[in-house]
């Protein structure tokens, strides 16, 4: 209990001191960050006219698994990134985008 107050505390002493939110724990972030990696992924794959299977079988994955990083459930590393990037024949750049 003593560790939320002081979490919270310091958020809003935090929060004053700064102009961003750094209150949005890091999880939400990350979520909404592997979200549009996601999204990404899903409009490369369909602008090549492939399904998720058949990017799985381009990339080596199994189809399940391009599924979770679609639905942006899964984190995945960079050479999984690069993988499906030669596998959609686009750059990995694209897919993580330009976020500042």
């Amino acid at each position: 209990m003593l560790l939320i107050v002081c979490r919270l505390i310091k958020c809003i002493w935090q929060r004053s001191a700064s102009g961003n939110d750094p209150c949005v724990p890091y999880d939400e972030r990350l979520q909404a960050r592997l979200r549009a990696l996601g999204n990404a992924v899903r409009e490369a794959r369909t602008a090549a006219g492939l399904s998720q299977e058949g990017l799985a079988d381009r990339a080596g994955m199994h189809r399940t698994y391009v599924g979770s990083v679609e639905r942006g459930e899964r984190t995945p590393t960079v050479g999984t990134l690069y993988t499906l990037a030669d596998a959609l024949e686009a750059e990995v750049y694209l897919l993580i985008g330009n976020e500042r």
